[in-house]
């Protein structure tokens, strides 16, 4: 059996909100003296959580906003602890929880990799014979490693700090959002590089929005949930697992009446939203076929009032995916009965349900959002094979069309 890293047994942790400054004296009598603290302004960021992670394993965490993925990481990376439970870390850690997290604004990039290393405890002999590969993956070039930080982009940032996490010789490296920033060219370098380090038997932990980047290489899913573990194992079965708790919607509908005053005051109205895969002309929508969405609706008022619609597909981790709008469509202002058609392709989306959130502009200002508009019931059973297409941050689609329908 492979050498156990880590080892997780009923972490919890408690924030106190709204606790109120105290004077020396106060304090001083607070440590003699114990006092009754109102639970309601305790906050449990994690409630009894538990796993194991061995050499060469990698393990995904994933969860809504809140759910305590970061506070996780952060017990693991030892920048705060646990209230409760007990953590066992074998071997050596590098983390990157933010763009530029240990860095001195006012040090050099070079001075950041050596003053880093030292915080980690890594040799400076390693830091010395790995320095060219380091600066050579980050891609900033001599020109600025020699100039303070604070000058650098967030890009620059990230690319030296992803660099220089993963060419030191670490056990286990833990990743907040880290392969999801930048551009396409770059995750995909580092997606590579996460990929050869793990076949060489490092171990990751990985905070992630992002399915298709967990599918490629992630062993184990750990889905938390308000804190809680709601569910561990395979992605597409923790997957699977949420889905059961959703509550299932149709997928050719007329939206429900909309009562706002961008449809009060007349500036439109929204007719039908139909979902379709367009190869079967059926309602079940699979992930080796097409998904097809025709929204009709009209646009009223004043011709002076610009409308706009857009379309938004969330997954179930409210990670906003692509979208399209027509905010800036030829002709847009003309006003009349329209309809739009999107083909999505096939082999996008993962086996599971996805959100359509519904944004409407007049005037290039929001004015309504609904973001349950309706939903998406993805079938099958494999991960899509173009899963690349699959990233954050929000992906903007020009393939769809719009078209009158009163002419």
């Amino acid at each position: 059996m492979k050498e156990l890293l880590i080892k997780a047994e009923n972490l919890s942790k408690r924030y106190l909100l709204n606790q109120k400054s105290m004077s020396i004296n106060e304090f001083i009598r607070s440590i003699f003296v114990s006092q009754k603290r109102n639970e309601s302004d305790a906050l449990w960021a994690l409630h009894d959580v538990s796993f194991e992670l061995r050499k060469g394993e990698s393990l995904g965490v994933i969860g809504q906003n809140g759910a305590g993925k970061s506070t996780l990481l952060q017990l693991l990376a030892g920048v705060t602890a646990p209230t409760s439970g007990h953590l066992t870390i074998n071997g050596t850690v590098a983390s990157l929880l933010d763009i530029g997290s240990g860095f001195h604004p006012e040090l050099t990039g070079r001075e950041n990799i050596h003053y880093n290393a030292k915080i980690l405890g890594v040799n400076e002999n390693e830091v010395t014979e790995r320095f060219d590969e380091i600066v050579a993956f980050s891609g900033i070039g001599q020109k600025f490693i020699d100039t303070p930080v604070k000058y650098y982009s967030s890009g620059m940032f990230l690319r030296l700090a992803f660099a220089q996490a993963t060419h030191l010789d670490r056990d286990i490296m833990l990743f907040d959002e880290v392969l999801a920033v930048g551009d396409k060219e770059f995750r995909q370098k580092c997606k590579d590089r996460v990929i050869a380090l793990n076949q060489q038997g490092k171990s990751f932990v990985v905070v992630s929005h992002s399915l298709g980047e967990l599918s490629e290489w992630i062993d184990t899913v750990l889905l938390l949930e308000n804190g809680k573990v709601k569910g561990k194992g395979p992605l597409l079965e923790v997957m699977k697992m949420e889905n059961s708790t959703n509550e299932r919607t149709q997928k050719v509908s007329t939206p429900h009446p909309l009562e706002h005053e961008v449809f009060e005051n007349h500036f439109i109205d929204i007719h039908q939203l139909t979902i379709t895969n367009p190869l079967e002309q059926t309602a079940t929508l699979y992930r080796d076929k097409p998904v097809l969405l025709e929204l009709e609706y009209e646009e009223l008022g004043h011709i002076n009032e610009d409308v706009a619609i857009s379309l938004v597909v969330i997954d179930p981790f409210d990670t906003r995916l692509f979208a399209i709008n027509t905010l800036h469509w030829n002709d847009s202002v003309r006003k009349g009965k329209k309809k739009i058609t999107w083909e999505i392709p096939a082999n996008t989306f993962y086996p599971t349900q996805y959100r359509i959130m519904l944004n409407v502009w007049v005037s290039e200002e929001m004015k309504y959002k609904d973001t349950s508009f309706a939903t998406l019931d993805i079938q099958g059973h494999e991960p899509p094979i173009n899963g690349t297409e699959y990233y954050i941050p929000l992906k903007i689609a020009s393939d769809f069309n719009l078209e009158y329908l009163n002419e």
